[in-house]
């Protein structure tokens, strides 16, 4: 059998084969919109950190160890319970030891009360001299209900209030030339 001829496809249609050319991009959204609303988040944003860096600012003054203390101790006040007196001793003894690290540079929250007391024994020119008696007081009977588990009466607890409150307002610094009213030049 003799090879077979295909006809030859006529001129002006197309073939199956033909590949045709990729379509344009079609921009759904114009670019300029979306290049302003870029334009405004970033200068609502520039505003906004200008705002911040040049606002005025108030002046905070810090409180003193002082202050720190007695706000503490009246905190402390809503936890006075007789039969739950462990957070009440706690925060008192913290209070305190805290107050004579800051406002005394007495590393007393590291130390046991005996060491507390020895060191202050030892050191007879320190400000707390004068009221050994009244820390040791303080210190025992916080240490009583800390580590013996000693329930304290409410009449005790108020007593260990009094002596705390008694020890930082006997040892509030005095002002200073420069501070008048409570304020810094």
């Amino acid at each position: 059998m003799p090879f077979a001829q295909v006809a030859p496809a006529p001129p002006n249609t197309p073939q199956q084969d033909d590949l045709y050319d990729i379509r344009p991009p079609f921009f759904f959204l114009h670019s300029w919109p979306w290049l302003w609303i870029a334009f405004s988040v970033a200068a609502i944003a520039l505003l906004a950190l200008l705002w911040f860096w040049l606002r005025p600012r108030r002046l905070l003054s810090p409180k003193s160890a002082y202050e720190l203390a007695l706000e503490k101790l009246e905190k402390a006040r809503a936890l006075l319970r007789e039969d739950n007196p462990m957070p009440y001793a706690v925060l008192v003894s913290e209070t305190i030891r805290s107050y004579l690290g800051q406002r005394f540079q007495t590393p007393s929250t590291r130390r046991t009360t005996e060491e507390f007391l020895r060191q202050m024994e030892a050191n007879l020119t320190t400000p707390l001299a004068e009221h050994r008696v009244l820390l040791q007081d303080f210190l025992q009977s916080c240490d009583l209900v800390k580590f013996a588990r000693y329930q304290p009466t409410l009449t005790e607890l108020e007593q260990v209030q009094q002596r705390a409150t008694t020890f930082v307002n006997a040892t509030k610094p005095l002002p200073t030339p420069g501070h008048q009213n409570g304020r810094r030049p």
